[in-house]
């Protein structure tokens, strides 16, 4: 964890329940098991025996689900190395260095695929406008917000011009999340209206081939010299041969 921070929350209970749990029990406990009154030995008894169930429940769920080849691996890439759609998309993003990319649908809290951005060494467009806007850029005019309303219309299928918004804010990479759920149709869509500057990148599993649709949108600059003229980038000239 990078930076911690409790500036955004009022009331911090919700942060740190684990650690008033674990007080309230360290003396509750030891309370009820020092009192004589049978009624208090017969809870204190009932509450040893539910412990020992939980606990017996609780090691057979982990013995069974976890992923023994992340034992020991703390550089949280335990679900985009077994998940084969995720791991192909951090394959995909790894030859592009400090670029702009979109990692996935933006949304006001929590989006775990931010991550990539962090593992590939590049930088997310946008992916968290809360943490963005009160935390990272508190000054910054809530420019998260703004961003999100934006890219998101793309997920949705809104935008009617993708390409020239990409390409104004130097977007290279734009994901498609398996979490986000993008339909079949938006996919064929952004393929005709971002072609051929951008290429997808299908990573979903070869034998499954079912929704959720997940997979990459790469620019590839040389191919721009191919877009028809109703397609070309304002501003954007072909180079010169020498």
């Amino acid at each position: 964890m990078e930076y911690y921070t409790v500036g955004a929350r009022f009331d911090m209970t919700g942060k740190i329940w684990g650690f008033t749990f674990c007080t309230a029990w360290a003396v509750f406990i030891p309370a009820i098991a020092t009192s004589r009154s049978w009624v208090i030995r017969a809870l204190f008894g009932v509450i040893v025996l539910n412990c020992g169930i939980s606990f017996c429940f609780w090691s057979s769920y982990y013995w069974n689900t976890i992923k023994w080849e992340d034992i020991g691996q703390l550089e949280g890439k335990g679900d985009l190395r077994w998940d084969n759609q995720r791991a192909r998309i951090l394959n995909a993003l790894i030859p592009f260095k400090n670029r702009i990319i979109s990692s996935s649908v933006s949304s006001w809290s929590f989006s775990p695929s931010a991550r990539i951005a962090n593992f590939t060494g590049n930088r997310d467009y946008i992916t968290w406008s809360f943490n963005c806007d009160n935390d990272n850029f508190r000054n910054g005019l809530n420019e998260g917000e703004k961003r999100e309303i934006q890219l998101n219309a793309i997920y949705e299928g809104k935008n009617p011009n993708p390409l020239l918004f990409l390409r104004q804010h130097q977007i290279d990479a734009f994901v498609i999340w398996p979490d986000d759920n993008i339909k079949d149709d938006i996919i064929d869509r952004l393929k005709v209206q971002l072609a051929p500057s951008y290429q997808y990148q299908d990573t979903r599993d070869l034998h499954n081939q079912n929704p959720p649709n997940c997979g990459v949108f790469l620019y590839y600059p040389n191919l721009q010299q191919e877009l028809p003229p109703d397609k070309q980038l304002p501003g954007w000239q072909a180079p010169v041969p020498p």
